[in-house]
Parts: structure tokens; sequence; C-alpha cells
């Protein structure tokens, strides 16, 4: 249930294209709906249920744990907006 969408943004240079940013949205899936949602912007919003919300925490945790990139400079995207 748990996953990620990965955001690039590409700038060319000189010597030809790279990365610039690479960030990360976390994302969980509700099971029976089968609904994808970004879990930062999900948990923010504060709308879904105490429980939902509480495991969408728990998503965030597991996803942000397994990925650990911040030592490389790649952080998650907690906020809607990127």
């Amino acid at each position: 249930q748990d996953g990620y969408v990965l955001v690039a943004v590409f700038s060319r240079g000189p010597r030809g294209w790279h990365i610039e940013k690479l960030r990360y949205a976390p994302t969980w899936v509700q099971p029976g709906a089968f609904v994808v949602r970004l879990v930062g912007p999900s948990i923010d919003d504060g709308a879904l249920p105490a429980r939902m919300l509480d495991e969408l925490r728990r998503s965030w945790h597991r996803t942000v744990r397994f990925v650990d990139a911040r030592d490389l400079g790649v952080w998650p995207i907690r906020a809607s907006s990127i």
C-alpha cells in the first residue's frame, strides 16, 4: 500500500541535461476503494477520518525510512504544491 511518486527537475547545462533537483511524494493506496493518496497533503488537509489519518502517518514514516536518501539531497515532498 505504500509507495511514492518521483519528481525530477531537469536543467540543461553546457554539457547537456542533468537532474537539478530530485524529490519524492509518498503515496498510500486506500484498501477497498483503491484510491491512491498523496500522503503529505492528505495528512495536512486533515479532512479524512482519524483512523485513516493515523494510517497515513504510519505510511509516511515507513516510506521516508525506506527511501532514506536525505544525505543525497533527496527529500520527501510534504506540501500539495511542488
